[in-house]
């Protein structure tokens, strides 16, 4: 029952948005987990300092019907710096490891392997040795002979294409051993992402369906995402521009790492990159397409708007990720840890926060958290194998090789499958905006119908009530009652008046704005002026105009007839003056010259 409880208790926390504080102490184990992963294989069977292992591990050659590969037996000597060369390592004391198959390999320094392959068919046989684990800077084989050491090849992403033994992805050197004959090697491995290295001898013919099985994996986990990057920004340009935007920059951030990780750009362009540079790069473009996921999910999941929890979330993990990128640039090897610890750690805050969405109607942020799962997934079996690793048995098949890799399985689940239910969401979020883009187009084309119609109906009623006035009019014009007209007419005229006066300065008051200003049409206001004062709407207007012109010339409110014009509405003072004399006889300056004896006569009586 206290487990039941304590269960509830968290699944209500993440339910009010506490993913930080609730994921916080299984972030910490989970590093501090995957910090003492890597120490825990040097200790393994270790020997007093200054004590020379003189055992030798024979590895014997399989017939062709048995297996075709099996782990390398051998002891190892961790070298912590790396700048020890083969005359100074026959010295050391090396050591047998417990766990068959892997060795330790120091975060800046080599790994030494001293083996023997026996060979015990009556035919020479050409056997490969080669590394689980992809990303190995360099393996060096020394073969000891009654003259010395000599070295037979070399290979590696720090080796330059032309003295590549063999130029494929998968790191490997060849070794050939003459029937009946047993030889001694010494392997020099460095310069790796893992803290351990498996190597195994594997035939040739096993080594080729392998090797090309990795290459078109590889091809596959760097194509897919330009593919998926070029299709978001072809297709999805129509939406949020920073959602496909960062897609795709998630999508290149993926395809560039899987470029530097799988030993392409060194394939394509030839440069040999140093290990400092090359660990940097992959290191770096790993933890970037990770801060391009959290932004990508952060416009997803906005649509709704953002709580101000979710935004600090948010806020939270971008600060934390570009002090972990920056700092794991720096130091790529040393800080291996928390980049990987980050990498996991922000899809699934990103989850919770997705879950929180679709609890809350945005349906398509369960795709959001489908995708996210897919990656978890993934990564959890690449955790699973980076702390335990499986051990390698013997065997004739290449799909039985890749399960005893799961920390390969589970990185190219995560990359293949994520990015599909993440392009499923973006395609979901656009469907859904066409959908809303198509209701609002269908809801305008309605509302314009029937604004239209409405527009249609009230001309009709315009019309009708213009017809009925125009009936009654005629009706009171020919009734005896016709005493009813003028207080009617009368009415009118005066708010037509006041209308005028109210805007006497517009210059631009015309008869459409008397018209609108009395409610009714240009024709009926035509009609009814001129039925009741003989006059067009224009002349009424301009009659009112000259009219209060005068009575501002006989009471002396300004000293020009300009001023005079402009205030009774006249822009043009000819006009003016034109108008006033035909309406009064007389120009202005003479109705100037009428008031202006009675005023000085006024004043010298004062």
């Amino acid at each position: 029952m206290k487990t039941v409880g304590t269960f509830r208790t968290w699944l209500q926390a993440v339910a009010t948005l506490r993913p930080i504080r609730q994921i916080l102490p299984a972030l910490i184990v989970l590093s501090v987990m995957l910090q003492e992963a890597a120490p825990a294989f040097g200790n393994e069977a270790s020997e007093p300092a200054g004590k020379s292992d003189t055992a030798r591990l024979i590895n014997t050659l399989p017939s062709a019907s048995q297996e075709q590969l099996r782990a390398l037996s051998a002891t190892y000597f961790v070298d912590p710096g790396g700048d020890l060369d083969i005359e100074e390592i026959q010295q050391q004391p090396f050591v047998t490891a417990v766990r068959k198959g892997r060795f330790p390999v120091p975060s800046e320094g080599a790994v030494w392997l001293r083996f023997d392959i026996s060979n015990p068919h009556a035919d020479v046989k050409r056997w490969i040795i080669a590394a689980i684990e992809l990303f190995v800077h360099e393996l060096a084989l020394y073969e000891v002979t009654p003259e010395g050491f000599v070295l037979l090849s070399r290979n590696g992403r720090s080796v330059p294409l032309n003295e590549r033994p063999i130029n494929v992805v998968q790191p490997a050197v060849p070794v050939q051993i003459n029937a009946g004959d047993t030889r001694t090697f010494y392997l020099r491995v460095f310069g790796m992402l893992s803290p351990s290295v498996s190597p195994v001898l594997v035939s040739a013919d096993m080594f080729t369906s392998w090797s090309t099985k990795s290459g078109i994996t590889i091809a596959l986990l760097a194509v897919f995402p330009g593919i998926m990057a070029a299709f978001s920004l072809i297709f999805f340009r129509q939406v949020d521009p920073r959602s496909y935007q960062y897609y795709a920059a998630y999508m290149m951030s993926r395809f560039i790492f899987a470029v530097f990780y799988s030993d392409w750009f060194v394939q394509v362009s030839g440069v040999i990159l140093s290990p400092t540079v090359n660990t940097r790069l992959v290191q770096f473009f790993s933890g970037t397409g990770t801060l391009f996921l959290i932004l990508f999910c952060s416009v997803l999941l906005s649509a709704k708007g953002t709580s101000k929890p979710e935004k600090r979330t948010i806020q939270l993990l971008l600060i934390a990720g570009v002090a972990v990128v920056a700092a794991t640039t720096l130091s790529p090897l040393l800080l291996r840890t928390p980049l990987f610890v980050f990498n996991v750690a922000a899809p699934l805050v990103l989850f919770v926060l997705a879950a929180i969405k679709f609890r809350a109607g945005l349906h398509y942020a369960g795709w959001i958290c489908v995708g996210l799962a897919a990656l978890m997934v993934g990564m959890f079996f690449a955790i699973l194998g980076f702390l335990f690793p499986n051990e390698i048995t013997p065997t004739s098949s290449i799909w039985e090789l890749s399960l005893m890799s799961p920390l390969k399985l589970g990185y190219h689940f995560a990359v293949l499958s994520e990015p599909v239910f993440m392009m499923i969401a973006l395609s979901t979020m656009v469907s859904s905006m066409q959908r809303q883009r198509r209701r609002a187009i269908a809801q305008a084309g309605a509302l314009q119908q029937k604004m239209k119609a409405a527009e249609k109906e009230r001309g009709e009623m315009q019309k009708h009530a213009d017809a009925r006035i125009k009936a009654l009019e005629a009706r009171l014009v020919d009734s005896p009652a016709n005493e009813l007209l003028a207080p009617v007419e009368q009415r009118f005229l005066e708010r037509a008046t006041e209308c005028v006066l109210d805007n006497i300065t517009d210059e631009s008051f015309g008869v459409r704005e008397l018209a609108l200003a009395l409610a009714t049409s240009e024709k009926t206001l035509g009609r009814r002026i001129q039925n009741s004062h003989g006059q067009t709407s224009l002349a009424f207007i301009r009659s009112i105009r000259l009219s209060f012109a005068r009575d501002l010339i006989l009471t002396r409110q300004h000293r020009t007839i300009r001023q005079t014009a402009h205030a009774a509405g006249f822009s043009s003072v000819s006009h003016f003056t034109k108008l006033y004399r035909q309406e009064y006889s007389e120009t202005p300056s003479e109705t100037y010259k009428l008031v202006l004896p009675d005023a000085l006569s006024k004043k010298s009586n004062f």
